[in-house]
């Protein structure tokens, strides 16, 4: 961690869970930082065909966006927004054109 602020934007980007983690949240029913994303670090980033991604620890195993009416893995994406103020986390996994 470098800084902390309440809205990010990020290019290349991974999203990971630490199934311990995971497993210690549902053992225990508290939370613990164990679901993240890691990425290059962006004043801006454009998200084309913005999806809405989520993380629940008692429902899934990885980071989810639902595409047709179905839940869909997500591991990586060209670009992602995250606004802690609005608890929204929204992401694209199309390159920009040219880039």
């Amino acid at each position: 961690m470098k800084a902390h602020s309440n809205a990010v934007c990020l290019k290349d980007v991974d999203w990971k869970v630490s199934q311990k983690g995971r497993n210690r949240v549902i053992r225990d029913g508290k939370k613990n930082v164990h679901a993240f994303s890691i990425g290059l670090l962006r004043d801006s980033v454009r998200l084309a065909k913005a999806e809405q991604v989520w993380y629940n620890p008692y429902l899934d195993i990885h980071f989810q966006v639902v595409r047709n009416g179905a839940a869909v893995l997500v591991r990586q994406s060209a670009a992602a927004v995250m606004d802690a103020t609005r608890k929204l986390t929204l992401a694209s996994f199309e390159k920009e054109a040219g880039r």
